[in-house]
């Protein structure tokens, strides 16, 4: 049987190459073994057969995948009120490993939109919030319904009465349209009366000369 040196072991446990081969590790085994039966004096040098043990630790990354789920808006819940001149971001969140990607879309449009979603004025409208996980290719959606509040505009005071003239005894009709939201709560009033009048419409009945100027 051939002999081996403590150079030769020397150079196997110093070995900087790392291999998960077992052929190689009986190999190295071997050698040892048959270097200790045959230099049981010379084993000494290296502390006994314990001293010739390399450990090698070997760190192997490990990476987790999981979701989307709990998805969740910021506000929280699934309807807002948005007052006009006022700008809201609204914040989608999910939990993902690794991060999921989130995007909002409109119902009425096929425009994808950036998360947290910036609402303004004329949004009045339901948003879908769209968590992808581009490794597992799972997906869900929320839906948020936004509602805007803007004050009175776009006021108009209509009637019956051919270029507002009446006869005098005649009823006469008064519309007022306005856009706003909430609905606005319309009253009437007069400068020849103390009454007021609460709606859209106003019904003067058999008008007056006195009523001329309301």
């Amino acid at each position: 049987m051939q002999e081996t040196s403590l150079n030769q072991i020397s150079d196997l446990l110093r070995s900087p190459q790392i291999d998960f081969n077992q052929k190689r590790e009986k190999k190295i085994g071997s050698k040892i073994e048959n270097f200790a039966d045959q230099n049981d004096e010379n084993l000494a040098d290296f502390g006994g057969l314990e001293g010739l043990t390399k450990t090698v630790t070997v760190g192997i990354p490990t990476i987790f995948t999981d979701g989307p789920e709990n998805i969740r808006l910021n506000p929280t819940g699934d309807n807002i009120d948005v007052v006009e001149g006022k700008c809201q971001n609204v914040n989608c969140l999910a939990d993902c490993k690794p991060d999921c990607n989130i995007t909002w879309s409109k119902d009425s449009s096929t425009t994808i939109l950036n998360n947290p979603l910036s609402l303004s004025t004329n949004q009045t409208d339901s948003f879908n919030c769209t968590v992808r996980h581009t490794v597992l290719n799972k997906q869900l959606t929320k839906q948020l319904n936004v509602q805007i509040y803007y004050q009175p505009d776009k006021t108009s005071i209509t009637t019956d009465a051919v270029n507002n003239t009446a006869d005098e005894g005649s009823d006469v009709i008064f519309n007022c349209n306005v856009d706003s939201k909430p609905v606005s709560t319309i009253t009437w009033s007069s400068s020849t009366s103390t009454d007021t009048y609460t709606g859209q419409h106003l019904t003067l009945n058999q008008a007056k000369c006195q009523d001329t100027g309301i």
